[in-house]
């Protein structure tokens, strides 16, 4: 099979940050791997982290006559995924093929009994990933993993997003992009709050976690766009203004999008302020791409992009 056929455009998958550096043209690159010897390594030697509930990387390591058998990089232990528990997932993802060796999958250790398992059974149906995760004893930070749905409560509601505490104790942060769909102000939210959201990523020199509260993310599924495309020009209202980022817009169809201050105009602009970009403020904006992490399509004000063609 090919790259497009075990990843699927759309198909949201847990990586790791592997190096960040600047091109010859001063452009930030980031370079990302989906090997679950990378993306577990926080867990690596540390089979007893291995319990039931915890959201993992795994990789098809062999295809056996009742399931396939998984690994999940440098731990000690393997994961067994059931035909049956794989036939929803490679119907609606799969293209209705069977998985293949060194297919990615994100999964769910199932509960068991032996402590002593070498191999651990593993579930990678949308109905486990989306159930709230519970993990019984003590749990440590490196048990903490992107893709766990999780329940937590305010601790402080802030200009651009909301601080929340999960798990008893661990602190995590809520970007206004990530609120609850409809919404990008914290004015609806409170301290002592409850909230439920999916962890899109972990840090693991602060020990802190970004959630979201998007109900695309929620539901274990990219945020989708439909009826536009690259290149499409349309007339959209500030939302909201980041002085030294950029501004949200809103277009009468309902649909979101971000102008990087980079891309506000050709004359560069050093922080945006003044009544031409204010909220509620009009502008013509053309679609560069789209963040379906984010759900906001990628946008340009600048008059050159606006007359061009084509975008390529």
């Amino acid at each position: 099979p090919s790259l497009v056929d075990i990843l699927p455009i759309g198909l949201l998958v847990r990586c790791c940050i592997l190096e960040l550096k600047l091109s010859p043209a001063s452009h930030h690159r980031i370079r990302l791997t989906l090997d679950p010897i990378h993306v577990n390594k926080r867990l690596s030697g540390k089979a007893t982290l291995l319990r039931p509930g915890l959201v993992l990387s795994g990789c098809v390591d062999s295809v056996e006559d009742h399931g396939y058998v998984v690994s999940f990089g440098n731990l000690e232990r393997n994961g067994f995924l059931s035909l049956a528990n794989a036939e929803k997932y490679v119907e609606e993802f799969n293209q209705k093929r069977s998985l293949c060796v060194g297919q990615v999958l994100n999964c769910v250790v199932m509960p068991y009994k032996a402590p002593g398992l070498k191999t651990v059974p593993v579930s990678i149906g949308s109905d486990e990933l989306n159930k709230i995760t519970r993990i019984d004893g003590m749990l440590s930070f490196e048990m903490i993993t992107a893709g766990m749905l999780v329940k937590g409560t305010v601790t402080q509601v802030l200009i651009d997003g909301l601080l929340v505490e999960f798990f008893d104790g661990f602190s995590g942060s809520i970007s206004y992009l990530h609120l609850r769909d409809g919404s990008i102000n914290t004015d609806d939210y409170r301290p002592n709050q409850k909230i439920k959201g999916r962890i899109v990523y972990v840090n693991a020199t602060t020990k802190t976690a970004g959630l979201s509260l998007r109900k695309s993310l929620c539901s274990n599924e990219a945020h989708a766009f439909d009826g536009i495309s690259i290149g499409d020009i349309f007339d959209a209202k500030i939302a909201r203004v980041d002085p030294f980022l950029g501004v949200v817009v809103e277009a009468d169809s309902g649909l979101r999008g971000f102008v990087h201050i980079a891309r506000l105009s050709d004359a560069r602009v050093e922080k945006i302020h003044g009544k031409k970009y204010k909220v509620g403020s009009e502008h013509k904006c053309r679609v560069l791409g789209f963040n379906t992490l984010d759900g906001v399509a990628i946008l340009s004000m600048q008059k050159s992009v606006l007359e061009q063609p084509f975008i390529y």
